[in-house]
């Protein structure tokens, strides 16, 4: 999705903030954010990737146990693969 901050495509609990996507004190710490941000900086693809994707609300918890696999795209755009990481490594 271009021009859509990933945070708030994935509806991430903490791009809901005043600070948005990107900007809040736990985004330095988010798996998903900084893989994303090193293939864009390095190239380089990442498989398989842990990560937590913080969805919980006020209507109870809804975090996701994820992996993600990230590679850049010839357009710029760097393609991510989500799955379930219960699911386990699919090839």
């Amino acid at each position: 999705m271009r021009g859509l901050p990933g945070g708030e495509l994935m509806e991430c609990k903490w791009a809901r903030l005043p600070e948005g996507c990107g900007q809040t004190v736990h985004c330095a710490a988010c798996a998903i954010r900084r893989t994303v941000m090193d293939t864009i900086a390095t190239g380089q693809a990442h498989e398989d990737v842990p990560a937590v994707l913080n969805r919980s609300d006020e209507s109870g918890p809804a975090d996701l146990e994820i992996v993600i696999s990230t590679s850049l795209g010839g357009d710029g755009l760097v393609r991510i693969i989500v799955k379930d990481a219960k699911s386990g490594p699919q090839r």
